[in-house]
């Protein structure tokens, strides 16, 4: 390498690079996200006969078909999981009727990979196949062309001092709120052989949870809006969430796979 005229080594210069549309979605995500005080509780579940049950259902439903069903059965019982913290015009909780899942998942959006929410209203009413069916639908290109896909595409495009407001009218109009946000969300690298420890997110709950270990057993964390509950709610959530994991959700598994 050559080197400057006063023997010092040349100047390296790097490349500015334009913040991409998806990036630029995660950036405004990230800009909310610091607004929600989520604190972090973890369960470790025994799940080897849950995970063969799953390995041997015919259409293999995802990890997190299996927990935004589970845990929408849990809102059902728990009306605190269906409330959200709004602070404007004055705080206040407001509860919905139903559960809707926001599932993040990773996609080839040609020039780089993103995550896009995969949104699924009543979780707790829908078979697994057809979860499993929606989560997979969105790597049809055409999805883009419709509805919900089609409004954060165009959304991405628009300048900082118009994104921005839209941002903050669907996050503090409850009926935003749950239309492009859901109640709340699932997010996990287990399958990428790693863990999320921490996180930050515009949802009351978020689970996200490990891979599973050579003894069956998997690290389950809920991150929730400590303004809406509290740590024993929380607690007792996790613990119901492995009931119905190892009850109902088992059980529909083991039926599906004798059919």
């Amino acid at each position: 390498m050559k080197k400057g005229a006063a023997g010092s080594m040349p100047r390296l210069r790097g490349t500015r690079r334009r913040v991409s549309k998806s990036r630029q979605m995660i950036v405004d995500l990230m800009y909310f996200s610091r607004f929600v005080p989520l604190v972090t509780y973890e369960r470790s579940m025994p799940f080897g006969q849950l995970a063969t049950a799953r390995q041997n259902h015919p259409e293999r439903p995802p990890w997190s078909a299996l927990f935004a069903k589970a845990f929408a059965l849990v809102a059902e019982e728990v009306a605190t999981l269906r409330q959200i913290y709004f602070s404007f015009p004055f705080p206040y909780l407001y509860e919905y009727e139903e559960s809707v899942v926001s599932i993040a998942k990773e996609l080839d959006l040609g020039a780089e990979m993103g995550i896009l929410p995969v949104r699924i209203r009543r979780p707790n009413k829908l078979p697994l196949g057809a979860i499993r069916y929606k989560i997979n639908e969105l790597d049809d290109a055409q999805l883009w062309q419709r509805g919900f896909y089609r409004t954060l595409a165009i959304t991405s495009y628009l300048p900082f001092f118009l994104r921005r407001p839209l941002w903050w009218v669907a996050l503090n109009v409850p009926r935003f709120r749950k239309r492009f946000f859901g109640t709340f969300a699932i997010s996990s690298v287990g399958a990428l052989g790693a863990d999320a420890l921490t996180a930050i997110a515009p949802f009351t709950s978020l689970l996200t949870y490990g891979p599973l270990g050579d003894d069956g057993t998997l690290k389950v964390r809920l991150l929730f809006d400590h303004r809406v509950y509290d740590g024993a709610t929380a607690a007792r959530v996790l613990a119901r969430l492995e009931e119905m994991l190892l009850g109902a959700i088992y059980e529909e598994l083991k039926s599906d796979s004798g059919k």
